[in-house]
C-alpha cells in the first residue's frame, strides 16, 4: 500500500514541479525583459520607443497574468510564455541582426 501511495504522490509531485517550473520561466523572462529594456547601456539603448512600448506591454500582460492566475496550470503558463516570446524575440533578434 505504501508503495502505491508513494507512486501516486510521485506523479502529483512531478506535475506540481512542472507547473512551478513553467510559472518560474514566465516570471523570470518577464522580469529579465523588463530590466533589459530599461538598461540604456544594453538592449534598452538599442530599441526604438515603439519597440520598448511593445515589449513593455507584453511584459505587463505576462505579469498581470501571473498576478491574476495564481493557480493556472502548466499549459497556461507555457502559453503565456510563448506569447511573451512571440512579441519580444522578433524585436530583439532584429536589433542584434542590425549589429546591436
Amino acid at each position: 500500500r505504501m508503495v502505491r501511495e508513494a507512486e501516486e504522490f510521485e506523479e502529483e509531485d512531478k506535475k506540481l514541479k512542472e507547473k512551478i517550473d513553467a510559472k518560474n520561466s514566465l516570471e523570470s523572462m518577464a522580469y529579465s525583459l523588463k530590466n533589459q529594456i530599461h538598461d540604456e547601456d544594453k538592449l534598452g539603448g538599442k530599441l526604438s520607443d515603439d519597440e520598448k512600448s511593445t515589449i513593455e506591454d507584453a511584459v505587463k500582460e505576462a505579469l498581470d497574468f501571473l498576478d491574476e492566475n495564481p493557480s493556472a496550470d502548466k499549459e497556461e503558463y507555457e502559453e503565456a510564455l510563448q506569447k511573451l516570446q512571440g512579441v519580444s524575440n522578433p524585436i530583439i533578434s532584429n536589433v542584434y541582426q542590425q549589429g546591436g
